[in-house]
C-alpha cells in the first residue's frame, strides 16, 4: 500500500511539472508536449496532477471548440482517469485472502 501511495504522489507531481513545462513552452514558442503524452500521464494515474496543472496554471483551459470548451478540458481528463481506475480494478481486482500457514490458526 505504501508503494502505491508513493507512486501516486510521484506520478502526479511529474504530471503537474510536465503540464507546467508545456505551458511554459507554449508561452515561449518552444516545442510542445503532445496531448497524447499528456493524457498518457493521466492514464498512468496522474489525473490529480493534470487537473491541478490545468486549473492552477491555466493550461489548456482557454481554447474553444465550436463555441464551447474542448472535451479535453471538460471531460477528457476525468474520463481517462476513470478508465484507468476501472482498468486497474478489472486487471488487479479484489484478491481472496492469502492462505494461512500451517499451525498459525
Amino acid at each position: 500500500m505504501k508503494t502505491i501511495l508513493i507512486y501516486l504522489i510521484v506520478i502526479n507531481v511529474v504530471t503537474f511539472v510536465i503540464y507546467g513545462y508545456d505551458k511554459w513552452q507554449s508561452q515561449h514558442g518552444g516545442w510542445r508536449i503532445s496531448e497524447r503524452a499528456l493524457l498518457g500521464l493521466v492514464a498512468a494515474f496522474g489525473g490529480v496532477g493534470a487537473l491541478a496543472g490545468m486549473w492552477g496554471l491555466r493550461h489548456k483551459t482557454k481554447h474553444l471548440v465550436r463555441g464551447r470548451r474542448a472535451g479535453y478540458n471538460a471531460g477528457g481528463v476525468p474520463a481517462v482517469q476513470c478508465g484507468a481506475v476501472y482498468g486497474f480494478v478489472v486487471v488487479v481486482g479484489p484478491h481472496p485472502d492469502p492462505p494461512k500457514g500451517r499451525g498459525t490458526d
